[in-house]
């Protein structure tokens, strides 16, 4: 399987890694959570202040719904982007 990042860099990774990173997400045990009236309202706004995407804003929407923390390492588009008040 062949995986290229936006940046342009691209790594070949055989069926065995891909099916233990498909173990190792399982066992994340991650809960999912419907995109309702409430996330959408509040992701678009940080979406807007931050000026991001609406995709980057959504786990900060999320964060602050559930009063929680968020931990990313995407530093270009949402921790850079959204260490000022929008995210506070």
């Amino acid at each position: 399987m062949k995986w290229e990042s936006l940046s342009g860099t691209s790594q070949i990774f055989s069926s065995e890694e891909v099916q233990r990173c498909i173990s190792n997400l399982l066992q994340l045990e991650l809960e999912v959570r419907e995109l309702d009236e409430t996330l959408l309202r509040e992701s678009t706004s940080i979406a807007f202040d931050g000026e991001v995407t609406f995709y980057d804003a959504i786990p900060i929407g999320i964060a602050k719904l559930e009063k929680t923390e968020r931990v990313t390492a995407d530093r270009k588009t949402q921790f850079m982007p959204l260490s000022r008040e929008v995210i506070r």
